[in-house]
């Protein structure tokens, strides 16, 4: 099945190291532009040096897009299936809880199996309906909840158009992350000034971290995790 092309960017940036990353790069940028600003800089804006940050935030961004690429090859070269839920296990012996969660899938001819995956989200409840794409090469399962940005399979297979508010909710973050830029002009010098000295607090210049952390929180189930496949077997 191929996905569109207008989904792939949806995707790259859609997954949650990626949106992580740019949060991170956002960081930097406003430690970059700020930290020699004597408006700013008895706040701590210029304690933390931007390159390292840059880096490894450029090295989440790099390892969120290879994750993207990874599901679109799931989504083009997997099974989709409807299934239901039969089962969900919480695993807490790791850092992060795990939901083992079993379905009852069907396929197209009709035939059914069962299989086992591993979620890091509890989104489910025994019995619900799903639809799933199933890649057994790649051990790796994409319920349709788990797309990025809101994306239904309809939009990725069907005749329905992509929303462009699935564009929009994974392209904030990146955004606001080149905000600070805004920093380098004069005129934004002076208002940065009055605002700092107004409110003993250079709010203007966190503003973009703020309200890219607050989106990040808000909208994370719109940041795919995707699954992982733990078994199958026939009925």
């Amino acid at each position: 099945m191929k996905v569109p092309k207008g989904c792939f960017l949806i995707f790259l940036f859609g997954t949650r190291m990626s949106q992580i990353g740019w949060l991170v790069l956002g960081i930097a940028g406003s430690h970059a532009v700020f930290r020699h600003d004597p408006n700013t800089s008895s706040f701590g804006i210029g304690d933390i040096p931007a390159g390292p940050v840059a880096f490894f935030a450029v090295l989440l961004i790099s390892i969120g897009i290879s994750k993207g690429r990874l599901y679109l090859s799931v989504l083009e070269a997997g099974k989709k299936m409807s299934g239901s839920v039969l089962k969900i296990e919480e695993d807490n012996s790791g850092e992060d809880t795990e939901h083992r969660t079993s379905f009852e899938c069907w396929d197209a001819s009709g035939h059914s199996r069962v299989f086992q995956t591993k979620r890091w989200r509890r989104d489910l409840s025994v019995a619900d309906t799903v639809s799933i794409v199933i890649d057994e090469n790649r051990d790796l399962a994409l319920l349709e909840q788990d797309l990025p940005g809101g994306l239904t399979f309809s939009n990725v297979f069907g005749p329905q158009p992509v929303p462009g508010k699935c564009f929009a909710r994974v392209a904030i973050i990146p955004a606001l992350s080149l905000s600070p830029l805004v920093g380098l002009l004069p005129q934004a010098g002076v208002v940065l000034h009055r605002s700092t000295s107004a409110l003993g607090y250079p709010l203007l210049a966190e503003l973009p971290v703020i309200a890219q952390t607050v989106w990040l929180f808000t909208n994370q189930k719109h940041f795919t995790f995707g699954g992982e496949l733990l078994s199958s077997c026939g009925k």
